[in-house]
């Protein structure tokens, strides 16, 4: 799954997921295919977004 693709699922900016991998919250994983593409698990994309949200 592609960055846009999971601020989509998530209802939020690309520069938000961004920094959710800076907060260790997402796993990078290398295209295989074009060394400059970032992949995501989709499974890690729905298990946050079906978490509850947090209240800070």
């Amino acid at each position: 799954m592609s960055i846009k693709q999971a601020a989509g699922i998530l209802g939020c900016t690309a520069m938000t997921v961004y920094r959710m991998f800076e907060r260790g919250q997402l796993q990078k994983l290398k295209d295989p295919r074009n060394r400059h593409n970032v992949l995501i698990k989709a499974s890690e994309v729905r298990a946050l977004a079906s978490a509850e949200p947090v209240v800070v």
